[in-house]
């Protein structure tokens, strides 16, 4: 249920850059985990990593998801009393 949960909650934004690994039967709320759970855990998220990675492209994510939240330039915040920028926002 948990998974199922946390799945519904990723939108198509976070789901484009998300790494979803198959953990088998280990679920979120195992805390005693075993070696065998730990190797299962690492090799999952390893192969899962590698796969995303393998078609990962920063440059095609960007206009999809960006374009319309595009930061707008850093300006140095001055206090009348500084005479070097302060704050940025």
């Amino acid at each position: 249920m948990l998974q199922a949960h946390d799945q519904r909650h990723v939108d198509e934004h976070a789901e484009e850059r998300t790494v979803f690994i198959p953990t088998g039967k280990v679920t979120t709320t195992k805390f005693d985990l075993t070696e065998e759970d730990k190797h299962t855990l690492l090799s999952s998220g390893h192969a899962a990593a590698e796969k995303f990675l393998e078609t990962w492209n920063f440059e095609a994510y960007k206009p999809k998801f960006r374009e319309n939240h595009a930061a707008q330039p850093i300006q140095p915040y001055f206090n009348e009393q500084q005479e070097e920028p302060g704050i940025y926002h």
